[in-house]
């Protein structure tokens, strides 16, 4: 590409561009990063976290923990039966480390959200769908973790869709209670 003001140097190119992008609106400013960053967006995110002091850091990982406690339950369909039996449940988001046996390995990952019939796990080991998975978790205000059985019903880059399986009596009462933050 030519330069077509040689004369005037980058500082005014660099300029001219800060004062057009500062004239677009939020949803072009938007666009343009998307085109800019070549829809890479979590490097470039990761990027500019690498570059913040610890402080900086500290007060974005408060402010995003906040944001994502105090989200609304998320509902979700049920996956068990037809189609036409599916019902919506409520899932609350939660950031709860877990503990993931499959096939006599143990992985860790992070409980995303739960609900009364199974979680969603963030984690970078992948399972194959239909796969049985022994979890254990600890719930606040109690002493000793939950340990549950399910099965892997959806899996893809970010974790795994888990649905509780055989939940005796006392497991679903800890997980309804922390659902509707009583305690057991």
């Amino acid at each position: 590409m030519t330069n077509t003001f040689p004369e005037l140097g980058r500082f005014y190119v660099t300029g001219r561009l800060f004062d057009l992008i500062g004239k677009m609106s939020e949803e072009e400013q938007l666009l343009l990063l998307e085109q800019l960053m070549e829809n890479d967006l979590t490097v470039h995110l990761f990027k500019l976290v690498v570059e913040m002091s610890h402080h900086e850091q500290l007060r974005l990982f408060e402010q995003l923990r906040r944001s994502f406690l105090e989200e609304l339950p998320i509902k979700t369909v049920k996956l068990t039966g037809k189609e036409t039996t599916m019902r919506e449940t409520i899932r609350k988001p939660c950031h709860i480390k877990a503990s993931c046996r499959v096939a006599g390995n143990t992985y860790p990952g992070y409980i995303i959200d739960i609900g009364n019939y199974g979680v969603f796990i963030e984690t970078a080991q992948a399972f194959a769908v239909g796969q049985p998975i022994q979890l254990e978790f600890p719930l606040p205000d109690h002493p000793s973790p939950l340990a549950v059985s399910g099965d892997v019903v959806w899996s893809g880059s970010q974790g795994i869709g888990v649905k509780f399986v055989d939940l005796d009596k006392t497991q679903a009462n800890r997980i309804n209670a922390f659902l509707e933050n009583k305690q057991t």
